[in-house]
Parts: C-alpha cells; sequence; structure tokens
C-alpha cells in the first residue's frame, strides 16, 4: 500500500512539474510577442542586365513594420529606397549612345523566423513577395547634321523618354538580432528584394518592439 501511494504521488508530482513547465514554456514564447517597427540603412547593389555596365552601389534606406506572434514566428511589411543608377548604354547597331537615370523602389511582404541563439543574440530569416517600381528616363542624344561634329553649324537633337516598369518577384533576407533593451534591438542583415538577380541591400539598423 505504500510503495502504491509513493509511486501515486510521484507520478503525481511529475505530471503537475511538466504541466508548470510547458505553462512556462508557452508564457516565455508568448511574451515575445507585439507589433514593431524600425529603420535601416546601409549600401546596394542594383544591377541591370539590360543594359551594359550598369552594375552601381550607394545609399539604401529601409523602413518596416510587423508583428511577431511569439519569439519565433512574425510577419513584416517594409519599404526600401534603392540609389539612383546612372548608365550609358553603348550600342554597337547604333552611333547615338543613350544615357539616363534609373529610380527603384520596393515593397516587401515577408514572413519571418526568428532562431535564439546566445543569451540576446538571435538569426532572422525572412522570406516573402516583393513589388519593385523601376521608373528610367532616358535621354538620347543625336545628330542628323551632315556636318561632323565640332564643325561651325553642327547641331545635336535630345530625344527625352520615360519607363516605368513594375515587376513582382520573390524576396529573402537573412540576418542577425542583438537585444539593446527590453524592447529595442539593432540588426544587421542582407535583403534581396529580387531573387535571381545581382541586386542586393546590406542593412544595419534598429528596431523597437511595443509590449
Amino acid at each position: 500500500m505504500k510503495k502504491q501511494l509513493l509511486g501515486l504521488t510521484t507520478l503525481l508530482l511529475f505530471t503537475y512539474s511538466q504541466s508548470n513547465w510547458a505553462a512556462y514554456s508557452k508564457n516565455q514564447i508568448n511574451n515575445d510577442s507585439g507589433v514593431y517597427i524600425g529603420a535601416q540603412i546601409g549600401d546596394s547593389i542594383n544591377h541591370r542586365d539590360s543594359f551594359r555596365g550598369t552594375k552601381d552601389k550607394g545609399g539604401v534606406s529601409r523602413f518596416f513594420g510587423g508583428v511577431d506572434f511569439n519569439k519565433y514566428w512574425g510577419l513584416e511589411l517594409g519599404y526600401t529606397s534603392q540609389p539612383n543608377v546612372e548608365y550609358n548604354y553603348v550600342s554597337r547597331w547604333s552611333e547615338t549612345n543613350p544615357h539616363g537615370t534609373l529610380k527603384s523602389s520596393s515593397v516587401e511582404a515577408l514572413g519571418k523566423f526568428t532562431v535564439p541563439m546566445y543569451k540576446k543574440l538571435s538569426l532572422i530569416t525572412k522570406l516573402g513577395v516583393s513589388y519593385n517600381r523601376e521608373d528610367d528616363g532616358v535621354i538620347n542624344e543625336y545628330s542628323d547634321s551632315p556636318l561632323p561634329a565640332g564643325a561651325p553649324g553642327f547641331s545635336t537633337k535630345v530625344d527625352e523618354k520615360r519607363y516605368v516598369r513594375k515587376t513582382i518577384a520573390p524576396a529573402a533576407g537573412l540576418g542577425l538580432s542583438y537585444s539593446l533593451t527590453k524592447n529595442c534591438s539593432a540588426e544587421i542583415s542582407y535583403l534581396n528584394n529580387h531573387v535571381g538577380s545581382t541586386s542586393g541591400n546590406y542593412l544595419l539598423g534598429f528596431t523597437y518592439k511595443f509590449r
């Protein structure tokens, strides 16, 4: 009888401790939920394959907001403004040399998965889609004058055109987050707004979570 009572007591204590641990773990996970906002700046490579020699770097800025459902899963919406690309298009089929400025930006809808690594450090992965807009202003200078260039009376004409391209493409990101305070964290990351292209953004910024 004593052995049965001892066994029953042990079982009850084990069940109670397990339920408490499960509740504690669940509470800890849910405590990391909340809405957050953030901003990042960094360096960007904006490469247009349709123009020769248009690989360019420059400053990039990104603003974002999202919601963490728990310490692992979340959703994020962001806006990225990429650097302008100044290019010269050299064509072997034409004597004219069009040049212009390519302005681009994107809006990203991303799912976020966070992996706690060591104390305040976490690995962040992001995957989703990006709506990309490219505004291309092309200036084409040419001449139909029979005179050689530089001769008196030689004149040129300027043809300006504007092209707007809108695309939806896969987007992916990878980064590290470090908690500075209960609400604020620093994040360094890489984000590709168009998976499959050679464009990419290297970013550093801060996130504030409302708890």
